[in-house]
């Protein structure tokens, strides 16, 4: 009986054994895989969406993340939001300069499609921002 549990305790541990070299080999491999992967020329895709080609930046986004085409489709048109805004910031501090914060205002809705009220606290925070770096 004793030479019974021995064995079964003994293969317990060596399939025991044989599971934790597995998942440290399947972890190495993944690693590997992840160092090995190019990363995304933030630049590329960004002059993919200077030129108004969409479809291209989410293809070239999904190939070098790896991710499904709606988190990419997602990721791109945050991306593309953030190029209009910086895009736009420049052309909405020159109207603040101007005096013009009507046509700031509605130069922020123009590229978020937001309602006025968070056009207004946008470009009243860029204009405070912009009065606290003045010397």
């Amino acid at each position: 009986m004793s030479l019974l549990v021995f064995i079964t305790l003994l293969l317990a541990l060596v399939s025991f054994m044989v599971t934790v070299l597995i998942i440290g080999l399947q972890n190495q491999a993944r690693a590997k895989a992840k160092r090995a992967r190019p990363h995304i020329s933030d630049a590329g895709l960004r002059e993919l969406l200077r030129q108004n080609r969409m479809d291209e930046a989410i293809e070239l986004y999904q190939r070098f993340t790896g991710v499904d085409i709606f988190s990419a489709r997602d990721a791109v048109a945050a991306t593309q939001r953030d190029l209009r805004l910086s895009d736009a910031e420049a052309e909405m501090r020159r109207l603040l300069r101007l005096g013009d914060k009507a046509s700031a205002i509605e130069a922020y809705q123009q590229v978020t499609g937001a309602p006025l009220a968070e056009a207004l606290a946008a470009v009243e925070a860029l204009e405070q921002k912009s009065a606290g770096k003045k010397p």
